[in-house]
């Protein structure tokens, strides 16, 4: 939608409007675009967004997996009888 000069210059501009956000989810939207826009000069455009969503989705995946082996171990060392040298 921008003009193709104008393109190598959206990723810096990005990270400058990242820090004028005072909001998380504006600087999610900032970041979001900055890194659309490096990775479209490498991936295309269609490769961009989808490798976008594909490590969102798996980091997703991941910190869910983490956080259901952190409850188990966690209820675990919780319900476990105390050591009688303690």
């Amino acid at each position: 939608m921008t003009p193709e000069p104008f393109h190598p210059l959206m990723g810096p501009l990005g990270g400058l409007c990242l820090g004028f956000c005072t909001d998380y989810r504006y600087k999610t939207a900032m970041n979001c675009f900055g890194a659309l826009m490096l990775g479209t000069g490498i991936y295309g455009l269609q490769g961009a967004v989808l490798l976008r969503i594909v490590d969102t989705l798996l980091g997703v995946i991941f910190g869910l997996v983490i956080a259901a082996l952190f409850h188990r171990l966690a209820a675990v060392r919780l319900l476990r009888p105390a050591d009688a040298d303690s």
